[in-house]
């Protein structure tokens, strides 16, 4: 698949824009802060509902409008026109998508349907960063492919916010009893356990691709492995489980053990802690190995090819690794870029492109 046809209204800096795209390699090009990432901003809410650099709506919407609207045309594809309009009044933000025309009212009838990856300087956080957002990341690639792991995985938050609100109505006594736990616990169970073992099922594939994305950037033969770390046994009762830390976690009021808590862990050959040993150089070629096997395994699970986003990760990279990667990713993907720097992306890359010249004001030229 790809995009033909992009548009957007109301969105950041953009009153109106149209873009027509290749379906080979684009190039956005622009000084800082003239809206480059903007376009793909807008290409990862039709894609995935939300903006990548998690921001709320609110601040997408144009200065002084009360909506956006963003939509595209596909090519190679069985759908042909994704839709997302948001609407912001009376402090309340009201989101609708629809495909081809038909309006869709739960997100599993939504997600997953038009596939993108995108690349930007804040994936090393994947690596680096908080257990939530390796928890996001993995969340969202099995969401894409199993829409049971995305409906369980709403159902679990739903049960796991009702379950802590009970812990600390216990706590502070406006529950004399806490046998009613047994309920939530019991339904806890049964989603985490689904979560669990769709998550290490997942993972099992996912590391081999991984892998090979690793080797390939850095010919490192000492490339890392991603082990799940659970804070519940899939095979054991979480019944059980809960029950026995159930005083803990009134005390606390949260629920301090299930898929919410559990982490990705990179170890290294030795099965130490990766990010505690490696390089800045080596921790970024793992997050981009991360994204790279993401394209991999989206094309794997469903035969359709990823959109390739690429939000002006070049400069950070030295000349070996942006040659190596491109030649990963130019697989028949289409693929959106942004830079600062137009000329490191054209003399690593041998094949036409289209390019795009964006200046302040959100006007752009093609080339």
């Amino acid at each position: 698949m790809f995009i033909k046809e992009l548009a957007v209204k109301n969105f950041r800096n953009y009153k109106n824009l149209s873009l027509e795209l290749s379906s080979g390699i684009n190039l956005i090009a622009g000084s800082n802060a003239t809206g480059k990432s903007n376009i793909l901003e807008s290409i990862s809410i039709i894609s995935n509902l939300k903006s990548f650099r998690n921001v709320p709506d609110t601040e997408i919407i144009k200065w002084g409008e009360n909506s956006y609207f963003c939509s595209l045309s596909l090519g190679d594809s069985s759908l042909s026109k994704f839709e997302i309009g948001c609407t912001y009044l009376s402090d309340k933000i009201q989101k609708k998508a629809k495909i081809d025309g038909i309006a869709k009212k739960k997100i599993s009838e939504y997600y997953g349907k038009f596939l993108t990856v995108i690349f930007s300087p804040e994936d090393i956080n994947l690596v680096t960063g908080h257990p939530d957002i390796r928890r996001k990341f993995f969340d969202a690639i099995i969401s894409k492919i199993d829409t049971d792991y995305l409906n369980s995985l709403g159902e679990y938050k739903k049960i796991l916010t009702s379950r802590n609100k009970l812990l600390r109505d216990i706590r502070e006594k406006k529950k004399s009893s806490s046998s009613e736990l047994d309920i939530w616990d019991n339904m806890f169970a049964g989603r985490a356990k689904v979560i669990l073992e769709k998550r290490i099922e997942f993972l099992d594939i996912f590391n081999s691709s991984f892998k090979d994305s690793s080797l390939q950037i850095s010919g490192d033969e000492d490339s890392p492995y991603i082990y799940y770390n659970s804070t519940l046994n899939p095979g054991s009762d979480i019944v059980e489980a809960l029950f026995a830390r159930r005083n803990k976690d009134i005390v606390f009021g949260l629920t301090g053990a299930g898929p919410h808590r559990d982490d990705y862990i990179f170890l290294n050959k030795e099965g130490k802690i990766f990010k505690n040993s490696a390089s800045q150089g080596q921790k970024r070629t793992a997050a981009i190995s991360l994204k790279i096997a993401e394209c991999k395994f989206l094309e794997q699970e469903t035969g359709e090819k990823a959109v390739i986003l690429i939000d002006d990760i070049f400069g950070e990279l030295d000349e070996k690794r942006r040659n190596k990667m491109m030649d990963i990713l130019k697989n028949n993907n289409q693929i959106i870029i942004t830079a600062v720097n137009p000329d490191i992306i054209q003399k690593n890359i041998s094949v036409n492109i289209q390019k795009f010249l964006v200046s302040y004001g959100g006007v752009i030229e093609k080339s």
